[in-house]
C-alpha cells in the first residue's frame, strides 16, 4: 500500500477527511506558525472544521512522520 492511501486510511480510522487530517497536521505541526487555509466554496468549510476538531495525538504525528519523512 502507497503513502497516499496509508493517509487515507489514517484519516478514515479517525472520521475526517484526507483534508481534514492534512489541515490537522498544518494546525498542529511546530513549525507552522500560523497556516493559511482559504476557501472558495461551502463544501471545503468540512476540511477546516475537521481540523479544528481533531483531536490530535503524538501517535497521530508519529505515524504522519513515518508516512513522510523529513527530506
Amino acid at each position: 500500500m502507497g503513502r497516499a492511501e496509508e493517509f487515507d486510511r489514517l484519516a478514515a480510522a479517525h472520521d475526517v477527511t484526507p483534508a481534514g487530517l492534512a489541515r490537522a497536521w498544518l494546525v498542529n505541526h511546530p513549525l507552522v506558525a500560523a497556516p493559511i487555509i482559504g476557501v472558495s466554496k461551502e463544501p471545503q468549510w468540512q476540511g477546516v472544521h475537521e481540523a479544528v476538531r481533531f483531536g490530535w495525538t503524538s501517535d497521530i504525528s508519529a505515524r504522519l512522520d513515518e508516512l513522510f519523512p523529513a527530506a
